[in-house]
């Protein structure tokens, strides 16, 4: 660990020690918004939407390889709003300087099965200190900045939050994100981020689903909802292309209908 390393992880305990962990990360992320705001002109349209003292469940695209710090930028540090979400797990939650980091930005450790985590999620989501989790339905950068369809765990979440309290869905995008912070670099290029690309963050009207009448939720049920919520976003993101295709998505599909020919077989 590098000398400026030590420091920081150090401040950082004192913080911790002395319960203003969260002061700390208003600081930090108020400074990260200060940041987009000068070198993206970042601008946040539809504020009234958001809930005030109240839980609920975030959901946005994933275009850039800034989105979680925009939404950290936005939430926390414009709008002193701590929230969570969960992170691949190969992000260096083992190294202690990156872990901290990881900590104030509201990440936590992506680990488990899909079941496992959506009980992680609801966990936190109805956490009286911590109330708020983020989703990015798509489950992967998309392509371009172009939505694609979603993975169906953002409603199992959402559902399973309900069965305790009355949690709204608040939809959120980034325009321009993509173009500013590509997502992907291209081979033997070193990474250029636009940083004078404007970046706008817009943000919906929070919205409820219904449950099922049947009380059971399939699988056609959840594509259902999933496919709602998904195109509530491309709307809000002013997207006048069709939902693009999600590859990710289509190969976890082809291993579910192999899995469940076998099985009936």
């Amino acid at each position: 660990m590098k000398p400026f390393q030590r420091i920081i992880c150090e401040l950082v305990d004192v913080f911790i020690a002395a319960r203003a962990e969260r002061l700390l990360s208003w600081v930090i992320n108020l400074g990260l918004y200060l940041f987009f705001k000068i070198c993206n002109n970042f601008s946040i349209v539809g504020k009234k939407y958001i809930p005030k003292n109240k839980n609920f469940l975030l959901v946005g695209n994933h275009s850039s390889a800034a989105d979680a710090y925009l939404l950290s930028a936005a939430l926390t540090g414009r709008f002193c709003m701590q929230f969570w979400y969960m992170a691949n797990a190969s992000w260096r939650f083992d190294d202690p300087f990156f872990s901290r980091l990881m900590r104030l930005s509201g990440a936590l450790p992506r680990r488990g099965a899909g079941a496992e985590i959506v009980k992680k999620m609801v966990k936190v989501i109805v956490d009286p200190k911590r109330r708020r989790v983020a989703i990015p339905p798509e489950g992967t950068f998309n392509t371009g900045g172009k939505i694609m369809h979603g993975f169906t765990g953002v409603v199992r979440v959402y559902h399973e939050a309900n069965k305790r309290f009355r949690i709204p869905i608040l939809p959120v995008v980034s325009i321009g994100a993509a173009e500013a912070y590509p997502a992907e670099k291209k081979p033997n290029e070193p990474y250029l981020p636009k940083k004078r690309h404007g970046i706008i963050g817009r943000i919906g009207k929070p919205f409820y689903l219904p449950r099922p009448a049947s009380g059971i939720m399939d699988r056609d049920f959840l594509r259902t909802q999933t496919d709602f919520i998904i195109e509530r976003l491309r709307r809000l993101a002013m997207q006048k292309e069709p939902l693009a295709e999600n590859a990710v998505l289509e190969k976890v599909r082809e291993r579910q209908d192999e899995q469940s020919r076998i099985y009936t077989e």
